[in-house]
């Protein structure tokens, strides 16, 4: 019996699987994102979205990293359409994020470029000690406006 050079290979057409199942759901739903880290280990990345107000609050849960990238780019992109001027605006809560790599800023990026040619706002809250520090060192703190929490984020965007 031949044995399987690449055993994730199952885990990666779940996980294209639900990016297709993700990219059909709306905003307010919970999505669960599943992926393998470099270890092969299974790990995951949540979304769950809220109205505070007149602000919707995304509260991701997990890891932010080359395998649940893309989905959280489908999983996301409802909540940015509607972020736009006069719109909702987005506090994204990052205080159950336990990684981002680059990859993950580069899907935070984006949703910042496209927010502001929307003319809308959009904010991230409660980072944690790992993420504080790789938005410092990557200076992505300039990109997007951070907060210690989410009452400050909230307070920040709410119309007045």
């Amino acid at each position: 019996m031949k044995q399987e050079l690449y055993p994730a290979r199952p885990a990666l057409r779940l996980h294209r699987a639900i990016w297709g199942w993700v990219s059909a759901m709306g905003p307010g739903k919970s999505v669960a994102i599943l992926g393998l880290n470099r270890f092969h280990r299974e790990a995951s990345l949540e979304l769950s979205p809220r109205q505070l107000g007149s602000v919707r609050v995304v509260d991701v849960h997990g890891r932010l990293d080359h395998a649940q990238a893309k989905a959280f780019e489908a999983a996301l992109a409802p909540h940015l359409a509607d972020c736009s001027k006069g719109g909702t605006p987005l506090v994204l809560d990052f205080s159950r994020v336990v990684y981002i790599s680059s990859v993950g800023l580069r899907a935070l990026l984006l949703a910042a470029k496209q927010v502001k040619a929307q003319q809308g706002q959009i904010v991230v809250a409660a980072l944690t000690p790992i993420v504080t520090e790789v938005f410092q060192v990557s200076h992505f703190n300039l990109v997007l406006q951070v907060f210690p929490d989410v009452a400050a984020a909230v307070a920040h965007v709410a119309p007045d």
